[in-house]
């Protein structure tokens, strides 16, 4: 959410973000597989946390800053503890 805050500031659209890397640049450089990018990407589509602008699928909409936060939330907090 920081970051949408950041490109409002500088007059930049927040709801739309076009992907500089490819998904294989993308997955390198995090350490993923491009089937991995792949399917998060369409997880988060699926999901409607993102759509695509076009059929290149480079352009990436962000209908909801808020849910894509809250998503990115849910994924980094930790696993609730098991019962043993």
């Amino acid at each position: 959410r920081y970051w949408a805050e950041t490109l409002a500031e500088r007059g930049m659209r927040t709801d739309e973000i076009t992907l500089r890397m490819t998904r294989a640049e993308i997955g390198n450089y995090l350490g993923m597989t491009l089937e991995s990018v792949s399917r998060a990407l369409s997880r988060l589509a699926r999901d409607k946390v993102i759509g695509f602008a076009t059929k290149g699928r480079r352009d990436v909409q962000i209908p909801d800053v808020g849910a894509l936060s809250a998503f990115v939330q849910r994924c980094l907090a930790p696993a609730p503890a098991m019962l043993q």
